[in-house]
């Protein structure tokens, strides 16, 4: 590190000064240690007075996203003082559709929605924007399907004057679907028909 020569008249009172440029303070920052963001050291004026405070622009809150699944650093100003809610950059539910089958994400666009509360009890609800197919049974009477399985199997006639052998189909099964109707977009069910 090369020291530039004082540039004021000899025996000039208070600190020697090259004057070539603006010297800065390099203390360490009030924020240091505080927050997610400081670059340490003071780059204000060498004389300033108050507070010492780095070249970051604005210092940000070193604690983690109140959603408790999620990794993000809060976004809110440490300047700014005590905020309610750490809040992430991340403006939509983490969460998955809760419908059987569905992985889409949730559709709610707020990142805090599996912590809003109804009433007395916690909105747990996360579906997506699109219509689900209905994972019950038919409810319908009957059988919707019957299938009939070829099966040889062989039997013999006895009549008065003769015998003879033949083939016949004896099987026959039958099948439930499942239900053809659309569960709508943020339901949960359908309505019932019977």
């Amino acid at each position: 590190m090369q020291l530039n020569d004082c540039s004021d008249v000899a025996g000039h009172a208070g600190p020697h000064d090259c004057q070539q440029k603006e010297h800065t303070c390099h203390q360490e920052c009030s924020y240091y240690g505080k927050v997610s963001n400081c670059n340490r050291k003071c780059s204000l004026h060498a004389r300033h007075g108050g507070e010492h405070k780095c070249s970051s622009r604005m210092h940000m809150c070193p604690m983690p996203c109140s959603l408790p699944s999620c990794t993000n650093q809060c976004v809110n100003p440490f300047e700014k003082g005590d905020h309610d809610q750490h809040a992430c950059h991340e403006n939509w539910c983490p969460k998955n559709c809760e419908m059987p089958g569905c992985n889409r994400n949730c559709a709610s666009k707020n990142h805090f929605h599996d912590l809003e509360r109804r009433g007395n009890t916690v909105a747990k609800h996360h579906f997506c924007e699109y219509e689900h197919q209905c994972n019950e049974l038919c409810g319908m009477p009957g059988h919707c399907e019957v299938q009939t399985e070829l099966v040889k199997n062989t039997s013999t006639f006895q009549g008065k004057r003769s015998s003879f052998e033949y083939e016949y189909v004896s099987e026959q099964k039958w099948n439930r679907k499942h239900c053809c109707i659309a569960i709508p977009a943020f339901k949960v069910h359908t309505c019932n028909i019977l």
